[in-house]
Parts: C-alpha cells; structure tokens; sequence
C-alpha cells in the first residue's frame, strides 16, 4: 500500500498546527467557564450538533448522501468504536475540567498521545525508539513535578482533585480507543467523512442527556463561548488534519504538543484581564517547569522514523 507523501508546504503546515494547538489550547478554559452555568452533557452535545451541521453540508454538496449512510462489517463496529470514543472524551474531559482546573486536565492529557503511542506498538505493530522512551519518561517526570505540590491533597482521600484526575486518565483512555479505531478506518474512507460520522453519531448519541433549553438561559457572554465550542471542535480538527497534508505526523504532533502552554498563559491573561469571569491557576514556579517538562516529553515521544507500510 502506498504511504502518503507530504506536499512540502511545511511552513503552511506548521500555520495549521499552530492554530490546532491554540484552539485546543484555549478550550479547557472556555468550558471551565460555561460550565459553572451548564452541564457537560448540553455542552458535548452542541459542540456535535454544530460540527455535524457545518460538516455535513460539505459532504453532500462534495460527495452526496451515500458515504454517510455505508455501514458494514467492520467499518460499522470500527465507527461505533470512534464515536462512542471521541464523545466518551469530550465528555470525560469536560467533567475532568469541571472537577480540576484547565491547567491540570490539559497537562494531564499529555498523556494520551504517549497511550497511543504505546497502542500502535500493540494494534499496528510499529516501531518504538528509545529516544521516545525518553519522551515517556520526560513526560513523567514533567507530570510528577507537575503535581508536586497537590500530593498532600491526592493523598487525603476522595476529593475533586483526584476524582478529576481520576477523569482526565479515563479520557486518555477512550481518546486513545478513538484515535486507534480512526486509523484504521482510513483504510476505507476519507477523513472528512469519519470525521461528518463521527459528529453525526455523537449528535445522536449525547441528545437524549442533553438539555437544549438550557442553551437558551446562557448570557450573551456564554452563549458566544458555546458557540465558539461548536466551531472549535470543527475548525481545530480540520487544522490538524490539513496540516498533515502539508507536514509530517510527527512535526504536527511536535508543534500541537505545546497546548498545554497555551492553556496556561490563557488562564494567567484571562485571570488578569477578566478576574470575575476566569480563575487563576496558582502555579508554583515547579508546577510551571513540570509543565515544560511534559511538553518536551511529548515532543520527543512524537519523533518517529518514517517508514513503509506493509503491503496488504
């Protein structure tokens, strides 16, 4: 099978990434504000409805109704697996934010590219250098510091740190589920159609547990951030994958890694700028080191040698 050859426009990809990682970056600090007035079921829900709505209409116009409506034999389990596992981590994480803070859920996230990392070694067999292992090790060393000063609190029993915590893993987790099933997916279809799918699904399956009256009691204020949500969830994705025409996986996963730098400097303009609106995070200057940690653990655990794929 022939592997895809990237365009060459690095610098191009490299704008994507960019913008792939502020999106992702500002996101944990838009929910931790729209949900102090809405649930995370309403929240997940609208940001599937308004992808699907925007996605789909590309898609007919593009390739007609038929793609959407193909399900069998492991494509349809393969999709269910990415849609039950992408909106299993939008809500997950949404409730981990909820429970932490954005600085705390986007740090701990980190540590999902690295459960993927360690599923393709499994799944799809590829190859694991040890300069990634440092990556891994890097990141947990990062994620240690990171903590340092809330092992008191972890350790005092249940609380909202730990049950937060507790949240973030599991949403590495179904992420992982997720983007594992994704890639095999390829095999069949196009991106942008698992991708309308996949929202569509998520629409379907988040409505009967959401409230969409609630939508209409937001302020002017939050009503603009759930909308911005929406289109987050639509424009970051089609960033990265945009990107990945134009630059290696690799490089995008370098540039993405520093979202949780993003989430950070966020919340510190956010607190100064808004201080009613968005909270502090109250980092140690070891926090904030653990933090680059993490990112740099993450950016070596994304360094892989190209190489073929095995012919079918």
């Amino acid at each position: 099978m022939k592997i895809h050859q990237v365009s060459g426009k690095w610098r191009f990809g490299v704008l994507l990434s960019l913008i792939t990682a502020v999106l992702w970056g500002i996101l944990p600090v838009v929910l931790k504000v729209l949900l102090e007035k809405i649930d995370a079921f309403t929240i997940v829900w609208f940001r599937f409805l308004g992808a699907a709505f925007f996605l789909t209409v590309f898609i007919v116009r593009r390739y007609g109704l038929a793609p959407l409506l193909k399900f069998r034999g492991a494509t349809a389990v393969l999709t269910a697996v990415t849609v039950v596992g992408l909106g299993g981590n939008y809500l997950t994480y949404a409730l981990g934010v909820k429970y932490t803070t954005p600085g705390v859920a986007v740090v701990l996230i980190q540590i999902a590219p690295m459960f993927l990392l360690l599923g393709g070694l499994v799944v799809f067999r590829e190859s694991f250098r040890p300069l990634q292992w440092g990556g891994v090790a890097l990141l947990i060393f990062g994620l240690v510091l990171f903590f340092h000063d809330r092992v008191g609190e972890m350790l005092s029993g249940i609380n909202d740190l730990t049950i937060g915590m507790l949240i973030i893993i599991l949403s590495a987790l179904v992420w992982t589920a997720y983007a594992l099933a994704q890639k095999q997916l390829l095999r069949y279809f196009p991106s942008e159609i698992i991708m309308a799918r996949l929202y569509l699904g998520g629409m379907i399956l988040f409505f009967p547990l959401a409230h969409p009256a609630r939508v209409l009691a937001l302020d002017p204020a939050r009503l603009g951030l759930l909308a911005f949500c929406a289109l987050n969830t639509i424009v970051a994705y089609g960033c990265f994958s945009e990107a990945l025409e134009h630059l290696e996986a690799s490089r995008v996963s370098m540039v993405i890694a520093i979202t949780p730098l993003v989430t950070l400097g966020t919340a510190s303009a956010g607190s100064l700028l808004l201080p009613g609106f968005v909270s502090p995070e109250k980092l140690s200057t070891a926090s904030v080191l653990g933090a680059f940690l993490v990112v740099a653990g993450s950016m070596l655990g994304s360094l892989m040698k190209n190489r073929a794929l095995p012919p079918d």
